[in-house]
């Protein structure tokens, strides 16, 4: 009679199919790769908190301002201390039903719903949140203008510093790199279709770069020229 060993998983002296699937999943678990894994707090203020309550997934609730806060939960847009200094730390300002869009979301079962947070982590977006104009706000600031179009200026793949991407992004506008080193008439021509680009939203292209670093980089003579370029070409500089 022919014998089955469970532990060799042999049969008549021939290794079965199931045998070597151990050790194809092992070779899957040990082999090694680079993931790059990127954590951003969603932290909202809320003055009255008690009205909702924290997501499993981390959302936090805070009743005090502070420089981490990414979105600040109002009404409406009001000329307030409190604002500002949202603004000014580049919080998004949203209604509090965006809140309530961000826990359903991670209320629901990724077997269910290609919208669940757990499949797909895409928060809600802001602008379909935006607060409305409080009735006393001044005529003058109850409109809500396009954002500038930043284009970041300097070595390549060294462009952008630390920190400006998230901050331009959580501030609406968009942003390009250029790097230094293509010279003045490729740096014109990014300049010009930048422009091109904001002026349909009437918004302005802004050049951004240190400039002394990028004097070291290329020259004095050609950095003189490359400011010009951005004055002629750009709304700012």
């Amino acid at each position: 009679m022919q014998s089955i060993d469970c532990g060799s998983a042999a049969y008549s002296g021939r290794e079965s199919a199931a045998s070597k699937r151990p050790e194809k999943l092992e070779r899957l678990f040990t082999s090694t790769a680079a993931l790059p894994l990127v954590c951003r707090a969603t932290i909202c203020f809320l003055p009255c908190s008690a009205v909702l309550t924290p997501s499993p997934l981390g959302v936090h609730v805070v009743q005090t301002l502070h420089p981490d806060i990414t979105h600040h939960l109002v009404p409406s847009y009001a000329l307030t201390p409190a604002h500002m200094t949202s603004l000014l730390s580049a919080a998004q300002l949203v209604k509090p039903e965006w809140l309530t869009e961000l826990l359903a979301l991670s209320n629901m079962d990724p077997r269910e719903s290609t919208r669940a947070l757990e499949r797909t982590f895409v928060l809600p977006p802001e602008s379909k949140f935006r607060p409305a104009f409080a009735a006393a706000l001044p005529a003058a600031l109850k409109t809500i203008k396009t954002w500038e179009r930043f284009v970041f200026l300097g070595e390549k793949g060294l462009e952008i510093p630390a920190g400006y991407r998230d901050l331009v992004k959580r501030g609406g506008a968009d942003y390009e790199a250029f790097a230094v080193g293509a010279g003045v008439v490729r740096w014109r021509k990014a300049l010009l279709r930048a422009k091109a680009l904001v002026e349909e939203k009437n918004g302005k292209a802004v050049p951004v770069a240190d400039g002394d670093a990028m004097e070291l980089v290329v020259g004095r003579e050609e950095w003189e020229e490359i400011v010009s370029v951005a004055k002629r070409c750009a709304q700012s500089v």
